[in-house]
């Protein structure tokens, strides 16, 4: 059974290794060093397809608001995309507009869009 699944973790490894690798993940230093006290306007989409780009998640949310800041989430010990991303708007409201979208198609995969949580202190 373990064999099963490191195989099946490699061909989804595998699969992952393609498309993330173009993609310049220049915001993840910014969003780690920007003080999060915007906590309203801050949202979390996950599920999204291994080649989606930061061009379809504006164009996908451009009528909810100014998307100010994406923070993409990487496997800390692959470095490989995770299928994830943190979005920073403007303002609540366009957070709150955002959310509205939870389940909606990209690319054949339904999104999960909610408000994130505030980070907890160590």
């Amino acid at each position: 059974k373990e064999k099963k699944e490191k195989k099946r973790e490699a061909e989804t490894e595998a699969a992952a290794e393609e498309a993330p690798a173009k993609k310049a993940k220049t915001e993840t230093p910014a969003a780690t060093a920007a003080p999060s006290g915007d906590s309203g306007a801050r949202v979390y989409l996950g599920n999204l397809p291994w080649t989606v780009s930061e061009e379809q998640i504006k164009s996908t949310f451009e009528d909810c608001g100014s998307i100010g800041n994406i923070e993409w989430l990487m496997h800390s010990d692959t470095g490989k995309f995770r299928g994830a991303v943190f979005l920073e708007f403007d303002s609540a409201d366009a957070a709150q507009s955002a959310v509205q979208k939870n389940g909606a198609d990209m690319d054949g995969r339904a999104m999960k869009v909610e408000l994130a949580q505030p980070k907890k202190a160590p």
